[in-house]
């Protein structure tokens, strides 16, 4: 926590360097102009600071100052336009995207996600939507469960360089994820910031895809909520890596009190509290591929995971799943090392990956690809795809339909 609060305080003070007006945090600002404003007078000054954010076309929220920001923000601002007429569209639409953000990153308790749990929220949330915001050197997006009655919610944000995301998992009531970070192989260097690559939002779920760079090592990092099927699969894919054998580790941490033991099985981990019944399940597919010095394995820490691994090549996929359908409690999953061809060739792990994710007693399973390197072309399965990465459904009759696809394959 020492590391992370330097880190923060180095970060805040590089922003403040390069900003407007001296350096001073656009929400500190926001306060000055606000206490200056007079009650039903002119709003020019905060129609200025509105648009100096980048409100209204397509810019940022207030930086690293994230939901509790925006909230206090919204609580400033609310008050001075109330009895104002023919209030600046800048302005207007300021508020709205607030709003929605807001909601977006709301618990359905009304408690904001990435925040304290205490914070004061105003009413459980309706109706809201999935959402990312578009901010220079910061990722951060909201996923939200569709379904009538679910109170699951992803929230996720990367605001400072390196390799930590701040990662909540919101499900049966209570928080169960804070955060993802690689931790081998070790840095040499300064991180950088997180760029986006791209954002889905549709009917099957969300995928938010960024990269970064931590030493020489080069991430590309992805977190894609299936909706649908109450699955959380997260994923690390390095580049630069030192050939010859690279250990590597990518860990989640846990949320408070939340505890870990192994499945009766021995096919994951059961991440739970003092109910016996573990409801959410992490797993992994901890099969050795061809090539690799030894298949990963999920260890534990107090109030961490880790998927360790052993990488022979220049690149590798590091990828993990956490499981929060109640229906498929009971059952076992099971990975399968799925051929990838190109050209008639088979590729090894250092080049394109897939795995099929299936549970006892079901007939249909999931079937997940991810290219490294570029291809015009590859096969598995029968499927053709020039897809950088595909998460797909595989039933009995050997016919594979795609759910979430991302384009080619980037060089």
């Amino acid at each position: 926590m020492h590391d992370r609060t330097k880190r923060q305080q180095q970060w805040r003070g590089m922003m403040g360097a390069v900003s407007e007006g001296g350096g001073e945090p656009s929400l500190v600002r926001l306060r000055t102009v606000v206490g200056a404003l007079e009650s039903g007078g002119d709003l020019g000054p905060l129609e200025t600071w509105a648009r100096e954010q980048g409100f209204g076309v397509g810019g940022g929220l207030l930086g690293e100052e994230g939901p509790g920001g925006w909230l206090e923000a919204l609580r400033l601002i609310e008050p001075r336009i109330k009895r104002t007429a023919n209030v600046p569209e800048a302005i207007r639409t300021m508020v709205g995207r607030l709003r929605l953000a807001i909601g977006a990153f709301r618990r359905p308790d009304g408690t904001l996600a990435l925040g304290s749990l205490s914070e004061a929220g105003t009413s459980p949330v309706r109706g809201a939507v999935s959402l990312a915001t578009k901010e220079e050197g910061i990722v951060r997006a909201a996923m939200r469960d569709k379904l009538a009655g679910s109170s699951h919610l992803v929230a996720m944000a990367h605001v400072l360089p390196g390799s930590r995301t701040d990662l909540e998992l919101h499900a049966l009531g209570r928080s169960w994820l804070s955060g993802i970070e690689l931790k081998a192989p070790k840095p040499t260097g300064e991180g950088e910031a997180a760029r986006w690559m791209g954002w889905q939002t549709g009917p099957e779920g969300d995928l938010a895809e960024y990269r970064f760079r931590v030493g020489g090592v080069e991430v590309e990092r992805l977190v894609l909520w299936l909706r649908r099927r109450r699955l959380l699969i997260l994923a690390d894919a390095l580049g630069g890596l030192a050939e010859g054998g690279v250990e590597t580790a990518l860990e989640l941490e846990l949320a408070s009190g939340v505890g870990v033991c192994p499945m009766s099985d021995g096919a994951g981990l059961r991440l739970g509290l003092d109910d016996p019944a573990f409801p959410l399940r992490l797993i992994a597919p901890t099969v050795a591929r061809e090539g690799e010095g030894r298949g990963p394995e999920l260890t534990t820490k107090p109030g961490r995971v880790l998927l360790r691994g052993k990488v022979m090549g220049s690149r590798a996929w590091l990828p993990l799943v956490v499981d929060g359908d109640p229906k498929r409690e009971g059952r076992v999953p099971h990975w399968r090392v799925v051929t990838v061809t190109d050209e008639r060739r088979i590729v090894g792990p250092d080049e394109a990956l897939a795995f099929r994710l299936g549970w006892s007693g079901q007939t249909e399973s999931l079937v997940v690809y991810r290219s490294l390197v570029p291809a015009e072309r590859r096969v598995f399965l029968g499927y053709q795809t020039g897809a950088r990465f595909l998460v797909g459904k595989f039933n009995r009759k050997g016919e594979l339909t795609p759910l979430i696809e991302l384009g080619a394959s980037r060089p």
